[in-house]
């Protein structure tokens, strides 16, 4: 009996134990945002959320909450969900031709003339490799004015943007130059409208990895090795370098232990005459610790790199200003963040999106964000921030298995037991 009561006060005293971390909240960390003195006539305030709230959040930043001093949750838009949808409309391919270097022409009818377009969607298949492509326009099927290049990658049947504009061109010229193998084909193609959202979105402060650069085994690649102090998204990387004249492969990795990697993106870096120049890569949206930049020279000498830029989104949320009267801030807001495992969740579902893209021109007023303050239980970092639950799971129970074991042999040994 003693033996019974005594295993299920340790049970209970586990149990106690995460009640009390329950009680105490689901986040580990807190920012209050720094209202405006005077909102009189704002309705909204916005905030960028900066590299460490992004790195210490869960995926997708679903665990992001904002509540006010009652603690009220506040709605809050993704700044990017609140931008106006981009009008569109399928382009006409008027013809394909291959030249004799290999390169592919493309020629597409953008729709009825005086129409200002930005950019277009391709839809590709059977690129090898990576292409490279020249944007041109003109009102009539001559007279070609080049307006952009950029860079198509070896990711067959899917869509890639080409941003140009605006132009009101009626025509646009595509000539795809394959680095190797096959140019590809365009199937098909749609056409975006000036108001539309660009493709390419702000990006946030940078993480700097300085210097050149480690010479790979093989000799071909100069590469450089990030170890970021949480898990951030990746949204580019950039190059710092005053060399000139150059076209050089990139490819981006990620990694959750600095040891095995895989491929996040990759791209072309390049300086040609006449200022034309991208020195910039974007990759799809990764979150990860651990990241490789792998500059492909080849045969060439290394390219003189003075640091390479890891650079997360520029994230920003957008919410309805608590405001009393007189046009001064009522209470205080906090935003929270770095859910525990209870939070991490669906990204929330508020209709401020939807009501914000169909407002006219709303009046949002930028706030600042102020220290982190680590909440009372806050697991920061490791197995304690619920990376590796079932190892915690195991551990608690192999804790209350031992002591509980350790008691009863106790009990047995007692006189008269």
């Amino acid at each position: 009996m003693v033996c019974r009561l005594l295993l299920a006060g340790v049970v209970t005293l586990a149990a106690g134990g995460m009640a009390w971390a329950e009680e105490t909240g689901k986040w580990n960390f807190r920012r209050e945002v720094a209202l405006p003195p005077q909102a009189a006539g704002s309705e909204y305030g916005k905030i960028v959320l900066p590299a460490e709230v992004l790195g210490q959040s869960g995926p997708e930043q679903a665990d992001l909450r904002l509540v006010d001093h009652a603690g009220r949750e506040v709605p809050y838009a993704r700044e990017e969900a609140v931008e106006a949808t981009a009008r569109s409309w399928p382009g006409g391919l008027l013809n394909q031709g291959l030249l004799a270097d290999g390169r592919r022409t493309v020629v597409i009818d953008t729709g009825p003339a005086g129409e200002r377009h930005r950019r277009v969607a391709l839809e590709l298949s059977g690129i090898d490799y990576l292409v490279v492509v020249t944007v041109e326009g003109a009102d009539q099927l001559d007279g070609w004015v080049e307006l952009t290049g950029g860079v198509l990658l070896d990711r067959p049947q899917r869509l890639d943007y080409l941003e140009y504009g605006p132009a009101a061109y009626r025509y646009l010229r595509l000539t795809l130059a394959p680095k190797r193998g096959n140019p590809g084909t365009v199937q098909a193609v749609r056409v975006f409208a000036e108001g539309a959202i660009p493709a390419e979105r702000p990006l946030g402060e940078p993480w700097v990895l300085t210097g050149a650069g480690q010479v790979s085994a093989d000799g071909r690649a100069q590469v450089w090795q990030g170890d970021l102090p949480w898990k951030m998204p990746l949204a580019a990387v950039s190059f710092n370098s005053e060399a000139q004249l150059f076209e050089r492969r990139v490819t981006v990795s990620v990694s959750d232990d600095g040891k095995q990697w895989r491929e996040a993106g990759q791209g072309l870096v390049y300086r040609y005459a006449g200022g034309r120049e991208a020195l910039t890569v974007r990759v799809p949206p990764v979150q990860g610790r651990y990241w490789q930049v792998k500059l492909f020279n080849e045969q060439d000498q290394p390219l003189l790199v003075t640091a390479v830029n890891l650079h997360p989104p520029a994230a920003g949320l957008i919410f309805p200003l608590p405001v009393g009267e007189g046009g001064a801030p009522d209470g205080r807001l906090f935003l929270y963040y770095g859910g525990r495992d209870g939070a991490r969740t669906a990204v929330p579902q508020y209709d401020l999106a939807g009501v914000l893209r169909h407002s006219a021109s709303p009046v949002i007023v930028p706030c600042a964000l102020g220290e982190p303050e680590t909440l009372p239980g806050a697991k920061t970092g490791g197995w304690a921030a619920g990376e590796h639950p079932g190892i915690m799971t195991a551990v608690l129970i192999f804790t209350v298995v031992v002591l509980g074991g350790l008691l009863y042999r106790t009990f047995r040994q007692m006189p008269g037991a």
